[in-house]
């Protein structure tokens, strides 16, 4: 399953206080990617406060991805 597909399973499976959590998560993304954010590198901090809500291992998903590519 592409991370998309799985992407798209797990939001269809997820209820309103998820979906908020996740809707903030792609805000911050948003304000990143923006021209202006792109002008200056983005502070620990902010770092710091988009990856406070993520229950889950980043790493254990950067490692299943890079798996699933073999």
């Amino acid at each position: 399953m592409k991370v998309k597909e799985k992407i798209i399973d797990s939001i269809s499976k997820m209820d309103e206080k998820e979906l908020n959590v996740l809707y903030g998560q792609i805000r911050i993304l948003e304000l990143i990617k923006s021209p202006k954010s792109l002008q200056k590198a983005v502070s620990i901090e902010r770092i710091r406060e988009m990856t406070s809500t993520s229950k889950s291992s980043w790493a254990d998903a950067v490692m299943e991805d890079r798996e699933e590519r073999l």
